[in-house]
């Protein structure tokens, strides 16, 4: 069985952001692997070891994205494919799914699942897996916290639902899943596997030649027109009675918070 994991490089959410036109500057800042997309790697190796197959790790990004391969393969993943693209602004989610559904069909690739994590830490849209499934004609399941498969390699993915419920959902792959970190604890790289991970195979391709053939919607449909710092304000104090400031405390909320209280 063959397994293909989106794994995406990301920006460090600690730390204040320094902006640079419509966008962040991202040079100025920490990088890391997605830690959603850790949590898909070790699934599909844990799977792979039970039922056999491959493993193959996809990203797209500038240069420095190739990191993430790399860390994935240290992890045991078999091979790598690095679509490279530097223009991280005009990239939106039907873009990038466009690109990886052509990287697919570029390397001839077999899969018979896909996983994805459920979101990414930086932009948090969650819309990558389900968009890449819809142009791949295959089902998906989101938000997905375990997952079984039968001696038929039919498999079984567990969602949780609200009140602590679970929904469950039996499947024939091709199928793509978006999985939550509390599936399994990811595998640290040893340093062998870190050394062997630079002579496994790592292909390479443009995000222009993947997306040139894509419908012209897809550009223009989500775009970014301006990321700012929330402004800041001094913290107010409230002092006097207690009945006093309850009713200070009210209208703060009502006419400068705009919390609608019943």
């Amino acid at each position: 069985m063959n397994f293909a994991v989106c794994v995406k490089w990301t920006l460090e959410p600690s730390g204040r952001l320094k902006l640079k036109g419509n966008w962040v500057d991202e040079d100025s800042m920490t990088h890391s692997m997605n830690s959603y997309d850790r949590h898909a790697i070790e699934e599909s190796l844990r799977w792979r070891e039970s039922l056999g197959g491959k493993v193959t790790l996809i990203t797209l990004g500038g240069e420095k994205a190739r990191d993430v391969l790399l860390e994935g393969l240290a992890m045991g993943a078999d091979e790598g494919v690095h679509i490279v693209s530097r223009d991280q602004v005009s990239i939106n989610p039907y873009l990038k799914a466009w690109a990886v559904r052509s990287a697919l069909a570029h390397i001839d690739l077999s899969f018979d699942i896909i996983f994805c994590g459920a979101q990414s830490i930086d932009t948090t849209s969650a819309q990558f897996g389900p968009i890449l499934a819809e142009y791949l004609g295959i089902p998906h399941i989101s938000l997905v916290s375990r997952v079984e498969f039968t001696e038929s390699r039919k498999l079984t993915a567990w969602r949780e639902i609200e009140e602590g419920r679970e929904e469950a959902f039996k499947l024939k792959p091709p199928v793509l899943l978006t999985v939550q970190s509390g599936i399994n604890d990811p595998r640290l790289p040893t340093m062998l596997n870190i050394i062997k991970a630079r002579q496994k195979r790592l292909e390479t391709l443009t995000f222009e030649e993947l997306t040139n053939d894509g419908p012209s919607w897809m550009a223009e449909i989500i775009q970014v027109h301006e990321v700012y710092q929330p402004p800041s304000k001094e913290p107010k104090v409230i002092t006097g009675k207690a009945e006093e400031m309850a009713k200070e405390m009210m209208t703060i909320l009502r006419d400068e918070l705009e919390v609608f209280l019943h």
